[in-house]
């Protein structure tokens, strides 16, 4: 076997190498780099944090800002079914979600026509409609749970006692599952998605629209109400051995259902029993207190001995006990104003962190009409200004549409701009409510802007919001126009009226007076906005004739717009319109004021056209105005008449026995 092969360094020690020296160098300089990071703390690297399958989708979609030029996105992208007004906008929504249910019941009536879908995979049970038929038919506490689950109270009833005829002994915990669902729905089965013709009363059927919906919702109200012995309080009577859930459970069901006597009654048995309340029975119970007593004193009294008692038993209360609180006091006028600071200031001492309902709460016990004013909203502001909020409590949505309605009372524009800026921070805008809370919000933001701001944001602002959220009214229109007279603003004006015409309000009657008589009065304007104005005015003019087919309560020409309207086109200098305005006069028997046919003949004498100097002095002298006989004599001076056109004139006025 041969040997290894070794390499030497054939040099010298005498010779220098300053490429070996280096080389060196920089070797023992990593090494004492790499000690020097061993003797530092080691690096943990973190371990993979968990995130849903829609994390990357929220963070691309906080890189695109909102367009406001475009219509909501739950609307179908087509100009024809867009809804362009508020009313429209309902009825959209409540066409889309009547369709939803066409499709559930006919699956439902006709499931066997609908068989391909059973075999997809994956299965998505909630595409799949409930058969009503359970795979445990025989009794046993599998087949009660798999009625309690399916919601089927009917059922689940029947299994049990079928179950206590066999001698079967129900355990505790399927007692209280079973108990939970008759409590939440008073011992009935919920309420159907549909509804059979078949199964609608006959005395229902022969009423109105209008009397059947409230007839059904008196019985449904009645209907809601906790019934003396039902099936709940059967049960709980006949469980040999109840716990704590099982008397929460019946305190909470009884509050839902407004046996608010009764729950007291059970909470007084618990509490001989040294049966300990949950956090959710003590809301309850909470909420019922201002039904038990008419006095505010007493109710607040009761509340107080509630909180206490929790704090005796070691029960912390929660965000939902403490707006329940709030909500009782809001009706408790001085009393509540008085209680609801140190409450808040109690909710953040134990770790409670209030939720945006809870400051709407306070919005609302501190704005009363029959209360003297107060900063409440300003400390508010202060407080919660830049903080981003989720939904946490129902009261919740309320919180900026309420805010609002308090910067539109106090006319300060600039608070609502900082109320506008906390609900566009980050998701904010979530908790806007429904449809209609986000109409009263944006409507009275705009039209405080309209009222009290210039008009560079109140266009700016009127850019941002329509049409994206907000669908003006002719009252927030009307504003609009009288602030850009103010501020002699006139060219977006035939803008304006465009969005009036494409969001259905051209047929209003004072909008459309306003806007002519916005344009009448307005002084220094250039030739191009003159024009403007003078197409605006056609349209007008169209609208008037279209109301007469399109509208049971059609425009009405009076003497002011037609005035204005006349104007309008001496002003632009479109002297065969405002002809065409002195024949609507004529047909509608309508006088027009002295200094609209003074404007009128003036017009006419700088264009030297004496036919239309005519048809105004014939208007002039059939209404019998006084100022014909000036009239007739500043034509025959201004004008140069032939004869034949003198006694023209002159058998005018002898006609009309003016002369």
């Amino acid at each position: 076997m041969a040997a290894p092969i070794r390499c030497f360094c054939a040099c010298s020690k005498n010779v220098f190498s300053p490429l070996l020296v280096k080389s060196k160098h920089v070797h023992l300089t990593t090494i004492a780099l790499i000690k020097e990071v061993q003797t530092k703390e080691k690096i943990v690297i973190p371990k993979k944090t968990k995130r849903d399958s829609l994390t990357v989708l929220k963070m691309l979609s906080q890189t695109v800002g909102k367009d406001p030029t475009a219509f909501p996105y739950g609307y179908i992208d087509d100009p024809y079914l867009i809804p362009r007004t508020v009313s429209e906008r309902r009825r959209f929504y409540l066409s889309k979600e009547s369709g939803k249910r066409t499709a559930r019941y006919v699956m439902s009536k006709y499931p066997q026509l609908f068989q391909a879908y059973q075999h997809d995979k994956p299965r998505i049970e909630s595409y799949h409609l409930k058969t009503g038929e359970y795979t445990s038919q025989e009794p046993s506490e599998m087949a009660l749970l798999e009625r309690i689950i399916g919601r089927d109270v009917t059922e689940a009833v029947a299994m049990h006692k079928k179950l206590l005829d066999a001698g079967v002994k129900v355990s505790l915990s399927v007692n209280n599952e079973l108990l939970d669902l008759l409590c939440y729905y008073d011992s009935q089965d919920p309420p159907s998605e549909f509804h059979d013709i078949d199964s609608i009363p006959e005395e229902i059927k022969e009423l109105g629209e209008e009397e059947a919906v409230t007839q059904e919702v008196e019985v449904k109200e009645e209907n809601q109400r906790w019934k003396d012995g039902n099936e709940a309080e059967q049960l709980f009577g006949s469980m040999e051995e109840k716990d704590s859930r099982s008397y929460n459970t019946m305190i909470r069901g009884m509050v839902k259902h407004q046996a608010f006597g009764k729950a007291f009654h059970l909470y007084n048995e618990m509490q001989e029993k040294d049966i300990k309340t949950d956090v959710h029975a003590y809301t309850s119970l909470v909420h019922a207190a201002a039904f038990i007593r008419y006095d505010h004193g007493q109710k607040w009294q009761i509340i107080e001995q509630l909180l206490k008692q929790m704090q005796l038993e070691g029960v912390r209360p929660n965000l939902l006990t403490f707006n329940t609180v709030l909500e009782r006091l809001l009706r408790m006028g001085g009393k509540g104003r008085q209680k609801a600071v140190p409450l808040v200031s109690e909710m953040k001492a134990i770790g409670v962190e209030p939720s945006l309902g809870t400051y709407g709460l306070l919005v609302n016990i501190f704005y009363k009409d029959n209360l003297p004013p107060t900063d409440m909203l300003y400390d508010i502001m202060d407080t919660i200004e830049g903080q981003h909020f989720t939904i946490q409590h129902k009261s919740d949505v309320f919180f900026f549409k309420n805010a609002m309605d308090v910067c539109f009372k106090l006319k300060d524009v600039e608070l609502a701009y900082r109320v506008d800026e906390l609900m566009n921070t980050k998701e904010n805008y979530r908790l806007l409510g429904d449809n209609y809370l986000q109409n009263i919000y944006y409507s009275k933001f705009l039209h405080l802007i309209c009222s009290m701001d210039g008009p560079e944001n109140m266009i700016a602002y009127y850019g941002k919001l329509v049409p994206s959220v907000l669908y003006p009214n002719s009252t927030i229109y009307i504003e609009l126009l009288r602030s850009l007279e103010t501020a002699m603003s006139y060219s977006t004006i035939p803008a304006i009226w465009q969005d009036i015409s494409n969001y259905g309000q051209r047929y209003r009657q004072e909008l459309v007076n306003t806007i002519l008589e916005v344009m009448a009065n307005a002084v220094e304007l250039d030739s191009e906005v003159k024009e403007e104005f003078v197409k605006v005015a056609r349209d007008v003019m169209k609208a008037f004739e279209e109301s007469l087919t399109k509208r049971d309560t059609p425009l009405r020409w009076s003497a002011s717009n037609l005035s204005h309207v006349l104007i309008i086109f001496i002003q632009g200098q479109d002297l065969k319109l405002a002809r065409q305005v002195l024949q609507i006069f004529q047909q509608n028997q309508i006088i027009p004021s002295p200094g609209v046919v003074e404007t009128f003949v003036d017009a006419c004498m700088r264009i030297k056209n004496k036919d239309m100097a005519y048809d105004i002095l014939k208007l002039a002298v059939s209404n019998g105005l006084t100022l014909a006989s000036s009239l007739s004599q500043r034509i025959k001076t201004d004008f140069d008449l032939s004869d034949v056109d003198k006694k023209r004139v002159e058998d005018m006025l002898m006609e009309a026995d003016l002369i």
